[in-house]
């Protein structure tokens, strides 16, 4: 009687568990379902604050418009176009210049350079520079009329293959993990601290000596005696006045800095991250596409999945040469910042507030977990485009046609070959994004900043 009493009891706690277990996986599911079913959001966000509501006057050089529940793309031409488009590349010149010049100011006087935190901060902030600028114009300068023809052409595929799917018992499985959903949340709550907190970071960075303008300032008002009398002259030889309008134009000319930073770092890692999301959610439903039209495709009723195909082809090839160079600009980028938190974290943590280290701690862990989700995402892609071209030659298909469609169908289907994304700069290529892509990146970040910290 004990027995079956014991028995009856951990029956009884062991489906309670099962059931509290379902209902929080059924919990996440919404949740990530939720999250996910906003991607699309993020570009609305961006534009919202960055673009309808940024506090300088500039606009870039595409809108993104909503329009009957999708996004539209629209190349925009502003008053005095060619200056307004390349604005944000004169102000990342501007940053590079004084990061490099307070660097050359500051290196020969410190004891070691390599230990000493502002150095590393303003090499960083240089390397991110070079990088957002030639992103920018690829992207929008270069190859602004391609990205905004083939940017609505994959958002007009995407909607038009999910109207296409909706019949399918897999349609509505959700593709996406906890993880994608809050790196999608992280991105967002990155957005608005950006938007809001900007002028709070450039105090900071005032305050702990971060700024390379008063490196700079201090130099030529040493060197050009001429200088320090015009500005003294200009202040009416009044010292707290002189010093007021100093910190005053500091503190506006590096707000400025980071909000024009902050919106191009936001607008890459956005645009990314929905071409990623985007290209892996055609590349599913086009396969559920083929699943659903599987018997009109035996009979050669039904060849829209090789049209669309072969439009993938052809957006790939439109864009190869800048996502060939975007790609090695992002890994080159990645590296840098996963190396320099790494590193100052590690080794020069002790010198920072403990606030700012946690800041850039936590940093640093969501780039690692962003970096891995996207590079994990990729390698799927290509994995998903693999199958579904066996899918396409597959014997559930080829076996059920006739003789003479069969052969004109494998006519049409053996051209295609596996989408190939090189990785390189102009004509010379690294590699290519494969299944493989994601474990050999996320292995040489990690060997990178261990040997950084060996090193120095």
């Amino acid at each position: 009687m004990t027995i079956g009493f014991g028995t009856a009891a951990y029956s009884i706690v062991a489906a309670v568990k099962l059931a509290s277990k379902s209902k929080l996986k059924l919990r996440l599911f919404r949740w990530t379902k939720k999250i996910m079913d906003q991607h699309y959001g993020m570009a609305l966000l961006v534009q919202n604050l960055y673009v309808d509501r940024y506090p300088l006057l500039y606009k870039p050089p595409i809108f993104i418009r909503e329009w009957k529940g999708r996004l539209h793309l629209v190349g925009v031409k502003r008053p005095l176009d060619w200056i307004q488009t390349r604005f944000p590349l004169f102000i990342l010149l501007c940053i590079l210049v004084a990061c490099a010049w307070a660097i050359s100011i500051v290196a020969p006087s410190s004891p070691r350079p390599a230990m000493d935190v502002r150095i590393w901060a303003w090499w960083f902030v240089i390397v991110l520079a070079i990088c957002g600028s030639e992103v920018y114009y690829l992207w929008l300068v270069k190859g602004r009329e391609t990205s905004v023809f083939w940017g609505n052409e994959m958002l007009q595929l995407e909607m038009d293959l999910k109207r296409a799917t909706q019949e399918c018992r897999h349609a509505h499985i959700n593709i996406h993990t906890p993880l994608d959903a809050f790196i999608l949340f992280g991105l967002k709550v990155f957005v608005w601290i950006g938007y809001l907190f900007t002028p709070v970071g450039t105090f900071i960075c005032m305050i702990l000596g971060f700024d390379p303008q008063s490196y700079v300032l201090s130099y030529l008002m040493t060197s050009w005696p001429m200088i320090s009398i015009l500005l003294r002259t200009l202040t009416f030889h009044s010292e707290p006045l002189l010093t007021v309008v100093i910190l005053s134009g500091r503190f506006v000319t590096m707000t400025v800095a980071l909000y024009e930073g902050e919106r191009l770092l936001i607008i890459v890692l956005g645009s990314i991250y929905i071409i990623i999301y985007t290209a892996a959610t055609v590349v599913g439903l086009l396969g559920k596409l083929v699943i659903i039209n599987r018997r009109r495709i035996q009979i050669g009723l039904f060849h829209r999945h090789i049209r669309v195909y072969t439009m993938l082809i052809l957006a790939v090839h439109a864009v190869e040469d800048i996502v060939n160079m975007t790609l090695s600009i992002v890994i080159l980028a990645t590296t840098v910042v996963l190396v320099t938190i790494t590193f100052v974290s590690v080794r020069l943590g002790h010198l920072l507030p403990g606030y700012l280290v946690l800041i850039i701690v936590s940093a640093g862990i969501f780039g690692f977990l962003l970096a891995k989700t996207l590079l994990t995402k990729t390698a799927s892609i290509f994995k998903n485009v693999v199958e579904l071209l066996e899918a396409f030659k597959g014997v559930e298909i080829v076996g059920g046609m006739r003789r003479g469609v069969r052969l004109g169908y494998l006519r049409d289907v053996r051209r295609f070959d596996v989408l190939k994304i090189p990785i390189g700069v102009g004509s010379t290529v690294f590699t290519t994004v494969d299944k493989n892509t994601n474990v050999r990146l996320s292995r040489l970040f990690v060997e990178v900043s261990v040997n950084a910290l060996i090193l120095f």
